[in-house]
């Protein structure tokens, strides 16, 4: 997940190629649906309650979908962390923060996944974050993160969090890594 540049003075954290799956699925789910609506319309004279509720399906299918591709897509970041700040490319946006500007950062657990162990998201915001327990912040408003999956855990608190530590005066929040059973 973590690919070094060349550089010592810079760090790439690359995309998560699960939500680059779910976004391409979503985006043929969501023509599928387009189809199917254009397939559906306009309703000839003596339609049914069958048929409105075929194009509702179907219209809330596709916003599901369009939904779900845009949330995945939005999600799937390229972290470049380096002497000036922290850089988050996506398919929609690019977004900077400087060293200066960062309030709080860290490691907060948000969840578990059936195979891969624990997540955690690595995130870098202006504003100081609640904490909610020893393991997680309550993340709210912009900022930039990252899902960190299963053993990526590790290599974030040895490489990457001193890396960002030596460049901002703001101290780590690093979520307690803690057995959870399945």
């Amino acid at each position: 997940m973590i690919e070094y540049n060349c550089s010592e003075n810079r760090i790439v954290i690359g995309r998560n190629s699960t939500f680059l799956a779910i976004g391409v699925g979503a985006a043929v789910m969501a023509v599928a649906g387009i189809r199917l609506i254009a397939g559906l319309l306009p309703l000839e004279h003596g339609y049914t309650a069958a048929d409105v509720f075929g194009v509702i399906f179907a219209c809330v299918w596709t916003l599901v979908a369009v939904g779900m591709g845009v949330a995945a897509l939005s999600s799937n970041s390229k972290i470049t962390l380096d002497d000036e700040g922290v850089t988050s490319a996506t398919v929609f946006a690019k977004t900077r923060i400087t060293w200066d500007e960062i309030a709080d950062f860290g490691l907060s657990y948000c969840g578990q996944t059936k195979n891969e162990g624990n997540t955690y998201y690595l995130y870098f915001s202006k504003q100081q974050q609640p904490v909610k327990n020893e393991c997680s912040k309550r993340l709210k408003g912009k900022m930039i993160k990252a899902v960190i999956i299963g053993d990526g855990y590790d290599e974030m608190v040895e490489k990457v969090i001193p890396f960002c530590a030596s460049r901002t005066k703001t101290e780590p929040f690093i979520g307690r890594d803690k057995f959870h059973l399945l």
